[in-house]
């Protein structure tokens, strides 16, 4: 599971379940915007000492800092820490913290200070006052109360995770194992499953591995790096490969079985806001136009990692039902900078219907990116996809979606 969240923005890569996608905190143009690293320490230090802005504003001043100074700076590093570990929200203090870890695990010359910083994360995890904060927060962004409830599980067990990750670093597999357990009993993902399984296999616990492997094979059908891991853990148990065979389509037929009866059953009926939009072409275009066809929107951001991981499938997507005349596919772009985004797409030389974002994610109700939403033939949202795991059959699922409104 991707666990950085760079300098302004907190990133969280969520997969499965709710799928929360990316969340982007807003930075102060005041201070953040200064790219020249040494001016920024200038005035960025002086200002965590005076503790006189808002939290939210200190605490993205004080992990660029970090960022910074860990590795040449030890003084203003500690003055930066200082006031991360005394932050009062401790849901977005061991975020920062698993941030600057997270940047900084392949560094062997830092693994004491960034081992330190994510032991304060993993026991800010089991406070009151990292969950108080987080669902406080999630409250703020409007979820419901499922949903509050099953992002807070994700947020723990993304800092968990690289905790566990560094006691295997450490050798201490057993407390690993036990972290990994924790994990588990709230949720479950595919990259934690898989890590799961890899200190299973490091106590030559094989067959927990190989299970631990299928589980995330199902949610995840068709990730060849899970394949991959499975075969090995197989081996070790002296399966043949017409059992290996076997055991993966096994999985994989009960995974898309499994994941579609869960998709189709979330089924929606919200209006589709009124809107209009502007393509990159210059051209406009108003919801109205759509009537009568099944419409998927996909809200991204040329910023946004998983976006750009899923914007091949849906290029792919668009291809595929490019004759299609039931069906109509748009994105529509949160940049702020109109430029970047026609550079992105030309580059990459998408055929996507590309529009510009003109307070329709608002109407929308997105919360994160990226976000499909998908509209049936009488302007209902009837379902909605949030995020974009690597290894998810992507084409597949929105096919589930489409014939389903047809």
């Amino acid at each position: 599971m991707k666990k950085y969240l760079i300098l302004f923005f907190i990133t969280i890569l969520l997969f499965n379940c709710a799928k929360i996608g990316v969340i982007r905190i807003p930075k102060r143009k005041s201070i953040l915007e200064i790219e020249d690293n040494s001016k920024f320490l200038n005035k960025a230090i002086p200002i965590i000492k005076k503790n006189k802005l808002s939290e939210r504003e200190l605490i993205e001043i004080a992990e660029r800092s970090m960022i910074i100074t860990i590795s040449t700076d030890d003084r203003n590093y500690e003055i930066a820490k200082k006031y991360l570990l005394q932050y009062q929200n401790k849901f977005f203090a061991a975020l920062s913290l698993n941030s600057i870890v997270w940047e900084n695990r392949e560094n062997e010359n830092l693994f004491q200070k960034t081992n330190g910083l994510i032991e304060q994360a993993n026991k800010f995890t089991y406070t009151e006052a990292f969950a108080d904060s987080g669902l406080s927060y999630f409250s703020g962004r409007g979820y419901s109360s499922d949903e509050k409830s099953e992002a807070l599980s994700s947020y723990k067990g993304m800092i968990r995770d690289t905790y566990a990750l560094y006691l295997k670093k450490q050798g201490k597999i057993e407390e690993a194992i036990k972290t990994y357990e924790t994990i588990i009993d709230e949720y479950q993902e595919t990259g934690i499953l898989l890590n799961y399984a890899s200190v299973l296999n490091k106590m030559n616990r094989y067959q927990q591995a190989l299970e631990s492997t299928i589980s995330a094979l199902r949610m995840t059908t068709g990730s060849e790096n899970v394949k991959d891991s499975l075969r090995v853990y197989a081996k070790n148990l002296a399966y043949s490969d017409v059992e290996i065979k076997s055991i993966i389509e096994e999985a994989v037929q009960g995974g898309r079985s499994k994941l579609k009866t869960e998709l189709l059953s979330k089924k929606l009926a919200e209006p589709m806001p009124s809107f209009k939009i502007e393509s990159i072409n210059g051209n406009f275009v108003s919801s109205e136009e759509f009537a009568g066809r099944i419409l998927i929107v996909d809200f991204w951001a040329t910023w946004c990692g998983p976006c750009i991981r899923e914007f091949p499938h849906l290029n792919e997507l668009v291809n595929k039902y490019s004759d299609d005349k039931e069906v109509q596919i748009i994105a529509i772009s949160t940049d702020k900078e109109k430029e970047k985004v026609i550079l992105f797409i030309e580059k990459n030389k998408y055929t996507i219907p590309i529009f510009y974002d003109n307070d329709t994610a608002n109407s929308f109700g997105v919360r994160g990116i990226p976000s499909l939403f998908i509209i049936d033939k009488n302007g209902i949202v009837r379902y909605k996809k949030v995020g974009f795991t690597e290894g998810e059959e992507f084409s597949k699922i929105m096919g589930w979606y489409i014939n389903s409104l047809r």
